[in-house]
């Protein structure tokens, strides 16, 4: 991402008027996270080519998704369709935004039969996500799990499955560490490294919105630098070296984190890596995140996830991953007792302010009521009526009851 940047920008000192490369600049600064200068190329892009329907979409998205902006998201998106009436990813957007959205006119191109045609295979899915999201507002969750069943059976089709990469990473981690079992009780480092792990949906982006709230703490949010580290620490290790994962790891940290004393990262198949973070990184912490199974399952099948997570496209590959992931960290927390705490979404979001005082107890900070009042992340809460009445969306408990049928082979 860091080399198409530098590549991008080098295309736009070439020809400062050459949209595309604004619009593409756009998408890959979003996907470092510099989500500011993300909406200053797509603004440009449009400016340079107002007609540019794709440029409109993702400005929608970003603003919908990373900057709270709802209303002007909602604007964009609109803007986008109108300019291109078989835009998929605008559909999908205004689904998920639908509750806040004043004109509804756009729903019944995306349920007509016409805007099925010529569309792109992963264009399709996110038609049939769109419609899923609009049919569970309204209550028609068997029609709901049928386009779901359409939109993952060709997301699977599109991308495979990454079940089986996943178990073998657990299991071959779990061999590594079980050959070097072997403590580190030192470290130079003082700052504190907190893990959150677990599968999608499990209230790791929530968690690390209230931890957040201590000043000492930066969020990294979802990164690589920790497989990163591994792979260099596995290298050495292999080339008869005595690496420090811990130093590794802090070595390839890409954010400042001077003056800091604690560093939060919700990366989910981190999970993967847990015996060699608490063995290897003496100050590390790991709170692992979980829920009701079935509610988690359903939640992972109605999201378009696109090539990430594409277990999650079968209800029976998820159920298997959320059973081998929570033994797995069972058997860790039997050895590593005071590194690792089992959160339960289910009770953060039901007994909020006890539950925080439990988890905070656990770190070893001052409880304070600040906590409480987290600045969350918009994937954490439930987009209804007004911006004033966003919260922690507990209407989720339980929801898997309104797909039962669905969900049967996860029951089994």
């Amino acid at each position: 991402l860091k080399e198409a940047e530098l590549s991008t920008r080098k295309a736009i000192e070439l020809k400062p008027n050459f949209a595309d490369a604004h619009y593409n600049l756009g998408n890959t600064l979003r996907a470092l996270g510099k989500l500011e200068d993300a909406e200053l190329s797509q603004r440009k892009a449009i400016e340079l080519k107002p007609d540019f329907a794709e440029a409109h979409s993702n400005l929608g998205s970003i603003l919908m998704s990373d900057l709270d902006n709802f209303k002007e998201a909602e604007v964009s998106l609109l803007k986008a369709i109108a300019l291109n009436r078989n835009l998929a990813k605008a559909y999908y957007c205004l689904s998920i935004l639908n509750s806040l959205c004043d004109d509804k006119s756009w729903q019944d191109r995306l349920f007509s039969e016409s805007i099925l045609n010529d569309q792109r295979k992963k264009d399709l899915v996110d038609i049939y996500f769109a419609r899923a999201n609009i049919l569970e507002e309204n209550y028609n969750f068997s029609e709901a799990s049928n386009f779901l069943k359409k939109a993952n059976n060709l997301n699977r089709n599109i991308y495979g499955s990454n079940y089986s990469d996943i178990s073998i990473g657990i299991e071959s981690s779990y061999k590594v560490w079980e050959e070097t079992k072997i403590d580190l009780n030192h470290t130079k480092n003082t700052i504190i490294p907190i893990f959150i792990v677990g599968l999608p949906r499990s209230g790791k982006t929530m968690t690390e919105s209230i931890l957040a709230c201590n000043d000492k703490l930066i969020k990294c949010g979802e990164n690589s630098s920790l497989r990163k580290s591994i792979e260099i620490y596995l290298k050495a290790k292999e080339n008869s070296l005595n690496p420090s994962l811990s130093k590794i790891y802090f070595d390839n940290i890409e954010l400042d984190i001077f003056g800091k004393s604690f560093i939060c990262t919700t990366t989910p198949l981190d999970l993967i890596y847990i015996g060699l973070i608490t063995s290897q990184i003496n100050t590390a912490k790991v709170i692992y995140c979980y829920r009701n199974p079935l509610d988690q399952i359903k939640e992972m099948y109605k999201k378009n996830m696109f090539n990430k997570h594409t277990y999650s496209c079968s209800i029976v590959e998820s159920a298997n991953l959320y059973i081998e992931v929570y033994s797995l960290m069972k058997e860790y927390q039997k050895r590593y007792n005071s590194k690792i705490y089992f959160l339960n979404y289910d009770d953060l979001v039901a007994n909020t302010g006890e539950e925080i005082k439990h988890l905070l107890d656990w770190l070893g900070w001052k409880n304070n009521n600040k906590y409480l009042e987290p600045n969350l992340d918009r994937t954490t809460i439930k987009i209804t009526g007004t911006l004033d009445q966003q919260r922690i969306n507990k209407n989720e408990i339980s929801s898997w009851k309104n797909y039962r049928d669905l969900l049967k082979p996860a029951i089994e």
